[in-house]
């Protein structure tokens, strides 16, 4: 990011391809560099998928809703755990009637969580937004909304995650974390 805009054009060497075609690792920037050019001056440079910056920005705005969503979950599961506690086995709902039940109770710590699972309410409820217009926009989202069980959020996080699906030769060319996933479609 920090060199496109300054140059014309970049490559991005894929590491591991690029260690199974030297054969070494190669341990100073200056021995790696000149690997590099000699394999790119070569034709051999194997590259990386390097994603356009659009595709970058949207990545980080899911990658951040996830790690919103993440957070509160944990502040949710501790308001359960404190409730246990207490011996209350009862289901939670964050609406307002069941938000005014947990402040009733007056425990410091419920109070607390439930304090942050408010705050982050908003900037979730922002970004959801943010990416259901996002997916509405997209073909390839839209496609994969049509699938039983396939909304906004997920569409359009496999379609930024994969990005041109033309780039991969077959299902084991598919990064590992992603895998699982084609047994959905």
């Amino acid at each position: 990011e920090e060199l496109e805009d300054r140059v014309e054009e970049i490559k991005l060497a894929h590491p591991k391809r690029v260690e199974a075609i030297t054969k070494e690792r190669i341990k100073t920037d200056v021995r790696a560099s000149e690997a590099l050019a000699k394999l790119l001056r070569l034709g051999w440079l194997p590259e990386a998928w390097a994603p356009p910056k659009e595709t970058r920005k949207v990545r980080e705005k899911l990658r951040r809703r996830a790690y919103l969503v993440w957070k509160r979950t944990g502040f949710r599961n501790k308001i359960k755990a404190d409730l246990a506690k207490l011996g209350i086995r009862k289901k939670v709902s964050y609406n307002e009637d069941g938000k005014e039940w947990l402040r009733s109770l007056e425990v410091n710590s419920i109070n607390d969580y439930l304090d942050m699972v408010e705050a982050l309410n908003d900037p979730i409820e922002r970004i959801t937004g943010e990416v259901r217009k996002e997916a509405r926009a997209t073909e390839d989202a839209k496609l994969l909304m049509t699938i039983p069980g396939v909304g906004f959020v997920w569409s359009l996080t496999l379609t930024i995650e994969f990005g041109d699906v033309e780039r991969f030769f077959g299902p084991n060319e598919v990064p590992k974390r992603w895998r699982g996933i084609r047994t959905v479609f």
